[in-house]
């Protein structure tokens, strides 16, 4: 039986006692002081706090376990505080006695332990999810993203240490290079703290300096009046915290913040810009972020823009969704590099791996294969068609660096048609005049249905929702209406006749076209609308944004990964062909009349298929037992 085996199947001893979210703090310990036993001629292990000490006598376990746990960390001053959260006293007696018997019985000294600890850390983390706001950076991201470091010697540094994953999959790449790493790294959760600390002691990397403590306010690693700097840097952050003690960070005594001032509403930012701080000329840094971060507006864009325009941005690795197993949220790997490679200067390489990747069950992961095909392309700088592509800074659309907008999926399922692929070369080179949409009209959100708005068909307002559009057409007759009451903007939301409305959220994009209508209806800010000048016709508009270039300028501008959306600032860039008036006119009308015909074709094919069927059951016999209503 392998030793995390071992160690897993202990851990049924203590089912049902203590929450599953805790049973890593006493495995985890307990493996410790087996650990420091097995290894005394390195560490400072009284007699008393050895674990065949301790269960010799049954009757005092918990009594020797809290002397045994003072005794070591007074003799062992890097353990410090490491076994505080050592929950033992919640078991009983019986149940302590039995589980310390299985640990006394687990060999930490072979070769492979480290490799174990590993292989347990990920049992324990799939089955707990993402627990008590504890980070635990998944294996196979932990190995890509060392993978292009490639650490072999010097420093490596994670501000966001969580459970020390990151730090340990570091040094494995360096040990496989016969090279040692000088581990560093700072931990606000106190959970996660204490169990990175034992982690790295049984993974043999004591060593290692960690410490407690908020890294944005009071980071730990200084040299005068700036961050310590560090050969290489990777920090797996928690997402979208809110800023702190905010006047701090807007006077930051260690100039950490030179591109811009964080936003008060996020966090992500300023730990992308501590990274950056803590990186030495010759390094790089990877972090891991949101899609927000690429491409949120206010503040974050313009250190974004600044960043670029400092050349620090060596890559975007957009990650697949469901990497994290806890949450469902799509992550990037953000590549810093204050000196890149002279063939990068004034470039950014994207690669879209959202597709590179493995699945047993639920958990998604890297494989060896997915992981030497996106080093290999980050290393060689390769242009994969829909993959990777490196981009002049001065071609990044307004600092928005989701490589989305720079890899287009080129082919797509749209209805009627199926599979499709697109060539936005050959539509770039059309010899005919074509316009954005925010020179053809004005575009305009919808108003956001809450809970709080009563529906009433006396005194409200009709709103088209996303079921109110089908096929195409709105269905003015079943609009439900609301009561809104103390809204300014309320003349804002009221459409048109001949008003253009796209949905703005979901994989399927509707477009439809305002009919004539009586009385006042608003949008929903499911739709986006656009009033029309009089240079365009409007089911002309509608038929263009159906065909698959209309769906395809669309779909490239959805964002987002549990819910698609379109904002108005992308939407007004699509650009569309613009005939003369007349043109427009006859192929929207001709675009009308295919429709029609489709639908009366439907109908007398629906009336046939009536007749036979009716037919038919007459001669099974069974036609007199029912009739038409």
């Amino acid at each position: 039986m392998s030793i995390s085996n071992q160690i897993w199947r202990s851990t049924d001893l203590i089912r049902g006692e203590i929450p599953i979210e805790k049973h890593k703090f006493i495995s985890i310990p307990a493996l410790s002081l087996k650990y420091l036993e097995d290894n005394e001629h390195r560490f400072q292990v009284p007699h008393e706090a050895k674990l065949s000490t301790i269960v010799k006598e049954p009757g005092l376990l918990k009594e020797n376990l809290r002397k045994a746990v003072y005794l070591i960390e007074e003799a062992n001053p890097f353990l410090q505080g490491a076994f505080q959260k050592f929950c033992f006293e919640e078991l009983t007696d019986q149940t302590l006695f039995k589980f310390l018997l299985e640990m006394q019985s687990v060999d930490t000294t072979q070769q492979e332990f480290p490799e174990m600890i590993d292989e347990l850390m990920n049992r324990i983390q799939q089955e707990e999810g993402r627990m008590s706001g504890e980070v635990f950076t998944p294996p196979s991201i932990n190995q890509l993203g060392v993978r292009l470091l490639n650490p072999v010697s010097g420093t490596f540094y994670d501000g966001a240490f969580g459970a020390g994953g990151t730090l340990r999959e570091a040094e494995k790449h360096a040990a496989s290079h016969h090279a040692h790493l000088e581990l560093y790294g700072q931990e606000f959760n106190l959970d996660a703290w204490v169990l990175g600390k034992l982690l790295l002691l049984v993974s043999g990397k004591e060593d290692a300096l960690v410490v407690y403590g908020d890294t944005l306010l009071e980071p730990a690693f200084v040299e005068g009046k700036r961050v310590k700097q560090f050969d290489n840097v990777m920090m797996n952050f928690p997402l979208s915290l809110k800023a702190e003690r905010y006047e701090d960070l807007e006077h930051d005594i260690y100039h950490r913040f030179i591109y811009g001032i964080p936003p008060k509403t996020s966090a992500d930012m300023a730990f992308v810009l501590h990274a950056l701080a803590s990186v030495k000329e010759t390094g790089r840094a990877i972090v891991i972020v949101s899609n927000g971060t690429l491409f949120r507006t206010g503040n974050e864009k313009k250190i974004r823009k600044n960043m670029i325009a400092a050349d620090v941005i060596e890559a975007v690795i957009a990650l697949p969704e469901n990497m994290f197993g806890g949450f469902n949220i799509q992550t990037n790997l953000l590549v810093l590099n204050k000196q890149k490679p002279q063939d990068r200067e004034g470039k950014i390489l994207f690669i879209n791996a959202e597709e590179e990747f493995q699945q047993v069950r639920r958990q998604r992961y890297f494989s060896e294969e997915n992981i030497e095909k996106i080093t290999k392309v980050f290393n060689e700088g390769q242009t994969l068609d829909n993959f990777s592509k490196l981009v002049d800074n001065k071609d990044i659309q307004d600092a928005d660096i989701l490589c989305k907008r720079y890899l287009e999926e080129d082919k797509l399922d749209i209805e009627p048609f199926g599979k499709v692929e697109f060539s936005r070369k050959s539509f770039e080179e059309m010899n005919m005049e074509k316009k954005p949409l925010d020179a053809l009209g004005g575009i305009y959100r919808g108003i956001n249905v809450t809970s709080k708005m009563q529906e009433s068909e006396q005194n409200g307002y009709k709103v088209i929702k996303l079921s109110d559009v089908q096929a195409g057409e709105v269905l003015v007759n079943q609009l439900t209406s609301y009561s809104i009451k103390n809204n300014a903007r309320i003349d804002s939301y009221k459409v048109q006749e001949g008003d253009v409305i796209v949905s703005s959220r979901g994989a399927t994009i509707k477009v439809a076209v305002v009919p004539k209508h009586e009385g006042d209806i608003l949008l929903s800010s499911n739709f986006l609308g656009i009033r029309l000048g009089k240079s365009i016709y409007p089911y002309y508009l509608k038929a263009y944004l159906e065909s698959p270039v209309g769906q395809f300028l669309l779909t490239s501008k959805q964002i987002g990964t549990a819910v698609a959306t379109i904002n108005p600032s992308d939407i007004k860039e699509i650009v569309v062909p613009v005939l003369n008036l007349e043109q427009q006119k006859n192929l929207g009308e001709a675009f009308i009349e295919v429709k029609v015909s489709y639908e009366r074709a439907i109908r007398e094919a629906e009336k046939e298929r009536q007749k036979e069927s009716l037919r038919l059951y007459e001669e099974m016999g069974i036609r007199n037992t029912f009739k038409l209503l």
